[in-house]
Formats: structure tokens, sequence, C-alpha cells
């Protein structure tokens, strides 16, 4: 969490501390997220029977502050076909005149190409 916090200075105490707690606990989405892109979600739980898709998303359970005005999630992304397209972010939302936007990103990991 070190390159987290440096990355994302601003990110509020109670944010993090959400997030480390609510990713002690397991959760699975169920529902197929809508996207132009063929991927497969998985979580920690499963793995793809068969490699026909093109990426592999990881989404982490989502840590809020006390005022539900920041958000944090960690997002993984792996590319069968180009390695280069495969990293790990943690991204800080803000809640801004009702809309979520993203405050900041953290890349803590990036795979080297194929």
């Amino acid at each position: 969490m070190a390159i987290v916090k440096r990355d994302l200075p601003e990110l509020q105490k109670d944010t993090l501390r959400e997030f480390l707690n609510a990713n002690q606990q397991y959760a699975s989405i169920t529902h197929r997220i809508s996207s132009s892109a063929n991927y497969y979600l998985f979580n920690d739980a499963e793995k793809p029977k068969d490699w026909k898709y093109s990426f592999l998303v990881y989404l982490s359970r989502v840590g809020f502050n006390r005022g539900h005005t920041e958000a944090l999630v960690n997002i993984g992304v792996f590319s069968y076909a180009n390695s280069s397209l495969s990293e790990g972010h943690y991204v800080e939302l803000q809640k801004v005149a009702g809309k979520w936007k993203v405050g900041g990103t953290s890349v803590v990991w990036k795979l080297a190409a194929n």
C-alpha cells in the first residue's frame, strides 16, 4: 500500500482503512458488466475453464470514506494476446455534484511485452 499512499497522497485514511477491511471478506459479481471488450470477470475463487477471452478482469470490493464522497477500488486487467496491456491499478473516486469521477490512479504492477 506504500505505492498507493505515495501516488494518492490526498486519499483519506478512513477510505483506505475501509478498503482494507472490505477486502478481508469474499464477494463475487454474479452479473456480466456491459462492455464492448471480450472479457471474463473472475475472482480469487475461480479460474476460467478455457481461455477464449481477450481479457481477464479483477475488481476488488470498494472502500468508502465516512461521508461516501470518496472511494477506492483495485482493478486488475490481464491480456492474453498482449501482456503489455496487463496491469493493476488502484483507482480513487470522488463524488462531485452527485456524480463519481476519477480522482487519481496508482499503477502498482504492469507486465512486460510478450
